[in-house]
């Protein structure tokens, strides 16, 4: 949630010096709708885990604990030392969709 508060910075960052503002609207969306979209697969995950389809596969939660923890570290370099916002997709892809996808076909 903090990101969604904080992502001006970020979208800046990955924009040249000479962007419109198209540019940085688009920018903008586009990260927004990302981290909408992570905050729903947690979810997704969240249901697995309590519905306790996933709470004793030991290498689901193996899985998702490390990757969600990497994501927690990778996220907070990317606030505070505004990366570039593209690394962003990276770290979504890895860190939020992989443990999803791998919590649906455990469901």
């Amino acid at each position: 949630l903090t990101v969604l508060m904080a992502r001006e910075d970020n979208v800046l960052a990955c924009l040249p010096m000479d962007h419109t503002p198209l540019d940085f609207s688009r920018k903008d969306t586009e990260l927004a709708a990302g981290l909408g979209v992570a905050i729903g697969l947690m979810a997704v995950e969240m249901v697995g885990f309590l519905s306790g389809l996933s709470m004793f596969s030991p290498v689901q939660s193996l899985l998702s604990i490390a990757l969600h923890a990497s994501a927690t570290v990778s996220m907070a370099y990317l606030i505070l030392d505004v990366w570039d916002c593209d690394l962003f997709w990276w770290i979504f892809g890895l860190c939020s969709c992989f443990p999803a996808v791998v919590e649906l076909t455990i469901m």
